[in-house]
């Protein structure tokens, strides 16, 4: 009879071939396998991962739920569980937990600066903190300069212009084609003109049209 690496195997296979149905049967038959606890959570995250890709939300944050509480301290599973969940509060402690766990995180990271500055919370400086630490790890040009722009924005919000102009200009001298180059000429010339700078912020925003 075929074990638990096995079920595994065929699951990622089926996974690679876009199969997903046959993936969660394969995945399924892992889990009903598996006898140690990180085995357990492992297929449960397949399945979890699986059934968020083909849009039904409350399996799989069912079988995420399940991996989370068979081992609590996996950041990846803590993450991906936050994704589902409908308590804003929650899912920020999921979160938290999650790059406690594994500082290099990069999408908790993301995700978290991201909720830092949501209406709800409009914790402004935490999400500079968040935002500038994941564009550390990050080694995408144009992911970088997102989460720049997001930053400058929380920066503007915390009270911190200068240090969101500082942000602003960088992205536009990094690179000029960013897609977010244009956004950010736009943001530091409405800024300079709103201030004593006036022809330098009128060259930036012409520049960003």
């Amino acid at each position: 009879a075929a074990d638990f690496k096995s079920h595994m195997q065929a699951g990622w296979d089926a996974f690679k071939a876009e199969d997903y149905e046959s993936a969660i049967l394969a995945y399924d038959k892992a889990l009903k396998k598996a006898r140690g606890k990180e085995d357990k959570a492992y297929a449960a995250k397949s399945i979890g991962v699986l059934y968020l890709r083909l849009g039904d939300r409350r399996r799989a944050a069912q079988y995420l739920e399940q991996a989370v509480s068979l081992e609590p301290e996996n950041a990846d599973y803590l993450y991906l569980a936050a994704l589902l969940l409908g308590d804003p509060e929650e899912r920020v402690r999921r979160l938290q937990k999650a790059v406690q766990l594994d500082p290099d995180h990069l999408l908790a990271w993301t995700d978290l600066g991201g909720w830092y500055a949501h209406p709800r919370f409009r914790r402004w400086d935490q999400a500079v903190e968040a935002l500038e630490h994941a564009e550390t790890l990050s080694s995408s040009p144009e992911k970088k300069a997102g989460l720049a722009f997001q930053s400058a924005h929380a920066l503007l919000n915390a009270g911190r212009p200068q240090e969101a102009l500082k942000r602003l200009r960088k992205i536009v001298d990094d690179d000029p084609e960013s897609e977010f180059a244009p956004q950010a000429a736009f943001e530091a010339g409405r800024f300079l003109n709103s201030g004593a700078k006036g022809s330098k912020g009128e060259r930036l925003l012409r520049w960003s049209c």
